[in-house]
């Protein structure tokens, strides 16, 4: 199975794209090793060989207008610059419709082969094996592949919005630190008489109590938020674990109601982290 762009997240070709240009600057690592000699394989099988049958056409042609220049004794007829020519030209016309293809496009085998060295945690690492996992499933057709992979793609759409918005809320001082602080402001109160200092005193330690109580929401609104990420990356390895099963023990209905499950979980952290953002 070859997927198309729409069925592939930006997350998974960033990191296909990156181990891809790593290895064309000669950083190739031991771990590459093992799966380099597979892939060169599977890129020959998929990518070059196409290529190559493509060329014979306009390969013909231009040796069609060789061989009639040739056989005319040193002249170069009309018909002979015509052919050699179109030969070219088809051939640059046909070369960058299949780089153009090649690029757009990515082979479930070459995928599978890939996926060791791909860098790649957490819920996208899932989502990789995933994707592999739908182009191996011979009992899924090609459209049912397709919607499967289309949703995943939006469970990860979810999933990066609801990343940026974790990472905002990390921002800030934590508890630790804010006790701290809390702890300087009271130990000078204690020995301050004079009344307007304590006062600044006062308020200051007034900010701090409110500041540590935001800092103790935001802490188990994060710690509720990785639970809840833990359920979905769960969720997404349920649904792999379910397209690797046999046809007759879990059907495309019984994958619809999985996905659909992973992408209302989806929704669910992104209305909290929206909730907490506001």
């Amino acid at each position: 199975m070859r997927y198309q762009p729409e069925e592939i997240h930006p997350v998974l070709r960033k990191a296909t794209d990156d181990l891809n240009n790593r290895w064309m600057m000669g950083d190739i690592r031991e771990e590459d090793r093992r799966v380099l000699p597979a892939h060169q394989r599977i890129w020959m099988a998929h990518y070059l060989k196409p290529m190559l049958r493509s060329m014979i056409g306009p390969g013909l042609l231009v040796l069609m207008g060789v061989a009639m220049q040739l056989t005319t004794a040193g002249s170069i007829p009309f018909p002979s610059k015509a052919f050699i020519g179109a030969g070219l030209v088809w051939a640059v016309f046909t070369l960058i419709v299949q780089l153009t293809k090649n690029s757009r496009e990515v082979a479930s085998s070459e995928l599978a082969t890939l996926l060791p060295v791909l860098d790649l945690s957490g819920l996208a690492r899932t989502y990789a094996d995933t994707v592999v996992a739908i182009g191996e499933a011979a009992h899924l057709s090609r459209d049912e592949k397709s919607e499967l992979l289309k949703g995943l793609c939006r469970v990860m759409d979810e999933h990066q919005r609801i990343e940026a918005a974790r990472g905002s809320l990390t921002a800030g001082d934590g508890i630790d630190a804010i006790a701290a602080e809390l702890d300087v402001v009271d130990e000078k109160l204690s020995v301050t008489d004079d009344a307007e200092t304590r006062a600044f005193y006062v308020e200051s330690r007034q900010i701090l109590v409110a500041r540590a109580e935001q800092a103790r929401v935001r802490d188990q609104s994060l710690s509720r938020l990785d639970a809840q990420a833990t359920l979905l990356n769960q969720s997404v390895w349920q649904l792999h674990d379910a397209v690797r099963r046999p046809a007759h023990e879990f059907g495309m209905s019984n994958l619809r109601d999985n996905l659909a499950v992973i992408q209302t979980r989806s929704d669910e952290i992104e209305r909290a982290v929206a909730e907490l953002d506001a």
